[in-house]
């Protein structure tokens, strides 16, 4: 078995959604031959205690986030402000506005954990060289994971693999963070984490065409790759009726995942949105088309419902007030991911939802509902969105305009009202679990080490 240095802040028990693909790949890498010795932030930071017996048995090194300058903040801060101080991306908001040099050094391009980065450097090394890595791979945000895999790539020689999950420069949502000192600054840190880099790779296709146009005749267009998001079907709890998967990689096949057997009540049509709702990405417009809906078809409440879990925005409980949604609209606790795909089947249809910023992106919640095998319907320009939910034939995807998302509504509303069955297909599901991507990134480790030894 072979090691690698896998940097990766936020791994279980962590509740961020970036831990799902570094545990998914930390699982499935070692049947490719490759395993991981994790940096990772403490694993009280976000702690999930659903998730703390699906930590994988690999070294780690738990303090991404130490040394004296977080001695001071656990001495001066109390443990609830510490939290929110190293989980938040800096946006310098409380700098005076009227001082223009510092207005320019607002918004720099730093997460909160940077300032850990020096003198995490020493523990790192030696904990790389005590687990003889032969590749360093990070996964990013926060985007500091990057600055420390570089630093030690030159440090070692080691060939260095970048997994930005989400684009970075490119994206217009960070760079709206920031002034044109803090954009030029992130600009020149990527470049240099690139050049160094054996491979850079996004989790959408889309991102990864982006990304080779902005470097194109800087850097070889095949540095770059894309490796979309997945599910672990492992990682998910199963009805008692039913036989759990053995927890060993090559237990779950194609040919072992098939549609589900769900059925429910025939005149109840029921909606969920998996997720926080937040201003760039809330259901304003989907309320509106389920007002429309309920109109056309002259629903009553019972008749067809639309459940939330986590956080809504204030202008989502003013539509639901305003379009008197109240008793068709119903806020349900909030459901860890490993339980998810039995929770997900209670309900007829998973709403998923865009907005025109998130051209680049793809929600991860779309690989939770593919594992639910429940129909989905997803609000997004995204025509990468349109080819997954097309090949895989798990819903629709729509324009973020009213009448259309009410006559999608209308159809999936009808179609269940009818019971005609939802026919998916499972081989192009496989495609999206997390086997295949970590055969992907195996062969990525090959390439990159091999390239090594024969330099």
């Amino acid at each position: 078995m072979r090691k690698f240095l896998m940097i990766a802040p936020h791994f279980p028990p962590c509740k961020a959604v970036a831990a799902k693909r570094a545990l998914c790949f930390a699982n499935n890498l070692p049947t490719f031959g490759w395993e991981p010795a994790v940096i990772a932030l403490s694993e009280e930071i976000q702690k999930d205690p659903n998730l703390v017996e699906l930590v994988p048995k690999v070294a780690q090194y738990r303090y991404y986030r130490g040394g004296p300058i977080a001695w001071i903040e656990d001495c001066l801060f109390p443990k609830k402000e510490r939290a929110v101080s190293v989980t938040k991306a800096s946006t310098g908001q409380n700098l005076k506005k009227n001082i223009s040099l510092i207005q320019q050094f607002k918004g720099l391009p730093f997460d909160k954990f940077t300032k850990y980065i020096p003198t995490l450097i020493p523990g790192a090394l030696r904990f790389l060289r005590k687990n003889n890595c032969e590749l360093i791979y990070a996964t990013g945000g926060p985007f500091s994971s990057f600055i420390l895999a570089h630093i030690l790539a030159k440090l070692t020689g080691l060939p260095l693999v970048l997994d930005l999950r989400d684009p970075y420069t490119v994206d217009p949502i960070y760079r709206g963070r920031w002034s044109p000192l803090g954009f030029a600054l992130a600009s020149k840190l990527e470049a240099k984490q690139f050049q160094r880099a054996s491979k850079v790779i996004l989790n959408t296709r889309s991102s990864y065409q982006t990304y080779c146009k902005a470097y194109r005749g800087k850097i070889d267009e095949d540095k770059f790759t894309f490796i979309r998001n997945h599910f672990d079907p492992k990682l998910y709890e199963t009805e008692p009726s039913q036989t759990a998967p053995a927890h060993t990689s090559s237990s779950y096949t194609s040919s072992s995942y098939t549609s589900s057997s769900y059925t429910s009540s025939k005149d109840s049509f029921k909606i969920i949105f998996y997720g926080h709702l937040t201003p760039i990405r809330n259901a304003s417009l989907f309320l509106k088309a389920m007002r429309l809906m309920i109109d056309q078809k002259d629903l009553k409440p019972g008749q067809v419902s639309f459940a939330t879990l986590g956080r809504r925005t204030q202008e989502d409980e003013s539509q639901i007030v305003q379009l008197h949604l109240e008793p068709f609209v119903e806020k349900v606790e909030w459901c860890t991911f490993t339980k998810s795909r039995i929770f997900l089947q209670q309900y007829d249809l998973l709403l998923d939802l865009t907005s025109a910023k998130h051209y680049m992106r793809i929600s991860g919640k779309l690989y939770d509902y593919l594992s639910a095998k429940r129909p989905i319907l997803c609000l997004s320009e995204n025509e990468e969105m349109k080819e997954i939910l097309s090949d895989t034939r798990a819903g629709k995807v729509v324009p973020n305009q009213v009448d259309l998302i009410a006559q999608a509504l209308v159809e999936f509303y009808e179609a269940k009202i009818k019971q005609i069955p939802s026919v998916m297909n499972d081989e192009a599901i496989y495609q999206y679990s997390a086997e295949p991507a970590a055969q992907k990134l195996a062969n990525i480790f090959d390439q990159a080490v091999g390239a090594i030894h024969m330099s």
